[in-house]
């Protein structure tokens, strides 16, 4: 996927991940009525997510000064976890598209094997649970490549630049890859 800035350089590493993802093509309508469009629970997760990064420095200052007082805060922020992966889980459940699929993700695109046709320079309204967190959000994104299916790759391979992009969704992005990383960088390598 080309992630590249003005002078041909990568603005963010990527990382192969699995998400749930659902992807739906927007008509030149539907792009412009972005800002009117309801909220749902990926609006919602995303908001707590956001919330919960910004809290997370003060939650650790808590914790060294009242221990049971971090532990209780904590115990709040797990709850309210809670509920909003269940918001997303029945709302998910809805979105017949929304498929558990092995990506390449960064903070300003997407790659994955599509079940739909997609061409280069169609919009699309992307709905991307980042796992194991739960954390939603809605995404909008251009499709800048798009590699038709193989004998060995029975579906096409799109590449999705995200458009218009909030600095608060890319923070969001952000954290999920960094604890990714983390998580890889843990596990043992696989015997060749």
């Amino acid at each position: 996927m080309t992630l590249t800035d003005a002078h041909g350089e990568r603005r963010y590493f990527r990382l192969q991940d699995e998400v749930i993802l659902a992807c739906t093509p927007l008509d030149c309508a539907s792009d412009s009525n972005r800002d009117t469009r309801q909220r749902d629970a990926c609006d919602l997760s995303t908001e707590l997510e956001y919330l919960s990064l910004d809290s997370r420095q003060l939650l650790r200052r808590v914790e060294k000064l009242e221990p049971v007082l971090g532990d209780y805060l904590l115990n709040l922020e797990r709850k309210i976890q809670a509920i909003s992966a269940y918001l997303l889980d029945r709302e998910t459940a809805t979105v017949d598209s929304a498929t558990r699929c092995t990506v390449l993700l960064s903070a300003c695109g997407i790659c994955f094997d599509s079940c739909q046709p997609l061409a280069t320079g169609d919009t699309v309204e992307l709905r991307l649970i980042l796992l194991p967190e739960r954390t939603g959000l809605r995404l909008y994104g251009r499709v800048i490549h798009c590699v038709p299916p193989s004998a060995t790759k029975p579906l096409p391979t799109v590449g999705i630049d995200f458009i218009d992009i909030t600095e608060q969704d890319q923070e969001i992005l952000i954290a999920h890859l960094l604890r990714v990383e983390r998580r890889q960088r843990r596990q043992p390598p696989s015997p060749d």
